[in-house]
């Protein structure tokens, strides 16, 4: 592979698995088939551009759904990521209905460029000391992504080096933001639009910069990017990848992560810079807790995008304890499993799942967290936090075991944290490039 190129997708995952995946998967050996109308609400289950089919597959805590629209057909893991793939069907759509093309594009990114470097000629002309000085920070910023090109490698979910370093990527990054959609989404039909739409973006922004670096010169770079306030706790989209994992090098260094372990993780196949970057900042919030270096080191077996995703919720759920119930102390991980204790003396798991079904391998997994809470000392209360929801047979079997369930959690906490993140992207790429405002 060449230093410039983009890892390809691994092919399978190598028999990886989760722990939480694997006690599921020994005593389920084929899924329970469910139905979609009973699983979700009307406008998930059919919208103007797509329709989930009536048969759910579910293997104990994940439901796997057919979603079928105009721009193919989607199998997808899980609740969450059905509400992404439909949001993504949805933008395809408006992009078709408003008619945003190529041509489009290509000139408001003409019109763009030249904003951006006439007001940098003004800034040197008018304020030369102040403009200058800023100078070496924008050159700083590009020599440190250069710099980590060659220490991580990038994930498969990315562009490749080279679009980013002639600035693709970064238009990309920020059409992605406009419309509401992951830039590093492994949804075909997504990539392809985006990369359509956002070349000529790129390309107009070049030819105007062209005819005008002479008057300009480099202080256009002082006045490019925009960053999200530190209090949203989530993703700067309009960050490069590299950037992204020096801020995240930097907080797992902080947490004691050994730098073997974070070198591994930053170049893990499986994991976006999206999964790592929520990852990392939900685990660095967890102020005073010890044990985030077992976390990553659990997370390592992930061996696909799903179990990167199961992996991402999870730190999500441990944050939202950490936020709305109890401070979290420590993270451990008894037979592989992740298991909290908060402040509170309360032992807490953190699972992730559609729709809980008491099955031979659900069974087994409780059996697992019963033998973590029962070997920690002067335990006041055992928490279940449920991404999702639990069938009333399985809820009520946990509760017996002296658990206190919570459910839905993702609707209750997570879900304000994903609205902050899309609005505070809007917010700071709002005057940065002129796109079509697709979904506002």
């Amino acid at each position: 592979m060449s230093a410039c190129s983009t890892p390809p997708r691994p092919d399978t995952d190598a028999g990886k698995a989760l722990p939480l995946d694997a006690y599921v998967a020994a005593g389920n050996a084929s899924p329970t088939m469910l139905k979609a109308s009973e699983m979700l609400p009307a406008d998930w289950r059919k919208g103007e551009h797509y329709e989930v089919e009536e048969t759910v597959r579910n293997d104990g805590l994940t439901n796997t759904y057919t979603l079928n629209s105009p721009y193919g057909q989607f199998e997808v893991h899980g609740d969450d990521q059905l509400r992404y793939r439909e949001n993504e069907v949805e933008v395809l759509a408006a992009l078709q209905e408003y008619g945003v093309t190529q041509p489009m594009v290509f000139g408001l990114g003409v019109v763009n460029g030249a904003e951006n470097y006439v007001e940098g000629g003004a800034q040197l002309i008018v304020y030369p000391v102040r403009a200058i000085a800023n100078v070496p920070l924008g050159f700083w910023n590009y020599g440190s992504q250069v710099a980590e090109m060659t220490r991580s490698r990038r994930t498969f979910y990315e562009d490749s080096y080279a679009e980013e370093l002639i600035g693709f990527s970064q238009a990309k990054r920020e059409f992605a933001g406009r419309t509401s959609v992951d830039p590093y989404t492994t949804n075909p039909a997504m990539q392809e639009r985006l990369d359509a739409l956002s070349w000529p973006s790129w390309a107009g922004g070049i030819i105007a910069t062209i005819g005008t670096v002479p008057v300009a010169g480099i202080a256009g770079y002082a006045l490019t990017g925009a960053s999200l306030p530190e209090s949203m706790h989530l993703v700067n989209l309009d960050k490069a990848p590299e950037d992204l994992r020096i801020e995240n090098r930097r907080k797992l260094k902080k947490m004691g992560v050994e730098k073997r372990l974070r070198e591994a993780f930053l170049s893990h196949p499986w994991y976006s810079p999206r999964h790592q970057t929520i990852i990392v900042g939900s685990l660095s919030m967890l102020t005073g807790a010890n044990g985030q270096p077992v976390f990553i080191s659990t997370a390592m077996a992930a061996g696909s995008e799903e179990h990167a995703f199961t992996m991402q919720r999870t730190a999500e759920l441990l944050r939202a304890f950490h936020e709305y119930a109890s401070p979290i102390t420590g993270i451990s991980a008894p037979e592989g499993l992740i298991v909290a204790r908060a402040a509170d003396g309360a032992v807490v798991v953190p699972l992730v799942a559609d729709w809980g079904m008491w099955t031979p391998g659900t069974h087994g997994l409780i059996d697992a967290y019963d033998r973590a809470a029962a070997a920690e000392p002067a335990t006041t209360r055992k928490v279940l936090w449920v991404s999702g929801r639990l069938s009333p047979p399985m809820a009520e079997a946990v509760r017996q075991r002296g658990w206190l369930v919570e459910e839905q959690i993702f609707d209750r906490h997570l879900l304000a944290y994903e609205y902050q993140e899309q609005m505070a992207i809007k917010e700071a790429l709002m005057g940065q490039r002129i796109f079509p405002r697709i979904g506002d």
